[in-house]
């Protein structure tokens, strides 16, 4: 996962730069085994996913075509996004993250700028670090995958038409569904199913997604080779239509930069859209 990439990099910049490692790798798998894995508990993860919205799709009316996919760098300085929180907050009761209102303003400008039918289901997917989550956590040094993803789920006409704030609660909610005992649901599934996700992806059913992977909170601007701090850090080829990577804006404070690509028409649209980055 994202956690352990960024250890291996600091680690590999500190032997390059003649440095003893500072957190060395833990590789114990076996803090995650499941002796007798359960199909009905791993049948769990389906219906939890799914969610409310359903509808019925013939397999033969989904067409997927070629995308001519364009990516562009988004920087959202620290006060922009508390400007962001300032909304949701005027809009709604509560507070919420940073990481919530961010991702609520993309999808839904996102979705926008899709120009989608208003009947078409939309899904947002978070992933979440469970490293410090559990009851007995998982130390910082651990190398492997602790990551669980979630899902928000709605149509896009609904989605177009709410509040940020009610956008930024779908997102709180996936990621507080993302418990304990949900990750242990997600490790029947994946011991009965050979460590893959790939029958549980190719589920049927017409739907658009949006992904955001990486976190501010990875220390990209501590690797240092020896040439001293990053001048930029970036996801050079981000692969899926509408997949935010995240990283810790340069000069910190919260600022956010986000590598995300996105077919040329949908893109053009949201850049031409006033409420994308003047709000």
């Amino acid at each position: 996962d994202g956690h352990s990439m960024w250890h291996f990099m600091k680690s590999w910049a500190e032997c390059g730069r003649g440095l003893p490692i500072s957190m060395p790798p833990l590789n114990r798998r076996a803090i995650f085994k499941i002796d007798n894995p359960s199909r009905e508990r791993a049948s769990q993860l389906l219906s939890k996913v799914r969610g409310n919205v359903e509808k019925e799709v013939n397999k033969a009316e989904i067409q997927i075509k070629p995308r001519d996919l364009v990516q562009r760098l988004f920087h959202f300085s620290a006060e922009m996004i508390k400007k962001l929180k300032r909304i949701a907050g005027e809009e709604g009761k509560g507070d919420f993250t940073s990481y919530e209102v961010l991702c609520a303003h993309f999808w839904k400008r996102v979705t926008i700028a899709r120009k989608l039918k208003k009947n078409t289901r939309v899904h947002f997917t978070v992933l979440v670090n469970h490293r410090g989550r559990l009851t007995d956590p998982v130390p910082p040094a651990y190398f492997g995958n602790v990551v669980q993803f979630g899902s928000a789920l709605t149509f896009a006409g609904q989605l177009e038409e709410e509040s940020l704030a009610t956008t930024a609660s779908r997102i709180h909610k996936a990621v507080a569904a993302c418990t304990e005992d949900s990750l242990w649901t997600v490790m029947h599934w994946l011991e009965l199913n050979d460590n893959s996700f790939r029958e549980f992806l190719s589920q049927p059913g017409e739907r658009i997604v949006m992904l955001v992977a990486s976190s501010p909170r990875f220390p990209v601007y501590e690797v240092d080779f020896g040439w001293g701090k990053p001048a930029a850090v970036r996801a050079a080829n981000v692969r899926g239509d509408g997949e935010m990577v995240l990283f810790a804006g340069r000069e910190g404070g919260g600022s956010v930069d986000i590598c995300m690509p996105l077919e040329a028409d949908s893109m053009e649209r949201l850049l031409e859209d006033t409420q994308f980055l003047n709000f």
